[in-house]
């Protein structure tokens, strides 16, 4: 009985799913890349007053500067088209509400919430604008 061993194929199907590994990670890497340029980041500012009682019991003011980054995809929209444009805009005034909001529930403001919230809000989507423009300008 004879013994046919032959590792020629072994050897060369390694070898190919080898270059078809090499091929794929840097498409894989590629979509990657892509899905991260498509990111709009939203920067929601806010200063928050607190009193302290010094030891002479007048109190002081000390103010804090608190800011929620979060990001806003677009990979979905194409920004040639107006209407995704509008969709890109919604999201971005949608996120920064949101967390203008959250900010506030966490760090309660004296008296002057709404204002605040509404200068977050202003603040959050300007911050968005350049970033928002340049994908725009790519798009088309």
């Amino acid at each position: 009985m004879k013994n046919h061993f032959t590792p020629m194929p072994t050897v060369v199907s390694m070898v190919a799913m080898a270059g078809a590994l090499l091929v794929a990670a840097p498409v894989a890497a590629q979509e990657e890349t892509d899905v991260l340029e498509k990111l709009v980041v939203i920067q929601a500012p806010m200063t928050i007053d607190r009193k302290e009682e010094n030891r002479a019991a007048n109190p002081t003011l000390s103010s804090e500067f608190i800011e929620l980054k979060r990001q806003v995809s677009f990979a979905d929209l194409d920004l040639a088209d107006y209407a995704d444009v509008v969709e890109l805009e919604a999201r971005i005034e949608a996120v920064a509400k949101n967390s203008c909001h959250m900010l506030s529930e966490m760090f309660p403001f004296d008296g002057s919430g709404k204002m605040e919230i509404h200068r977050c809000q202003k603040r959050a989507i300007a911050s968005a604008l350049e970033q928002k423009e340049l994908a725009i300008a790519a798009a088309r």
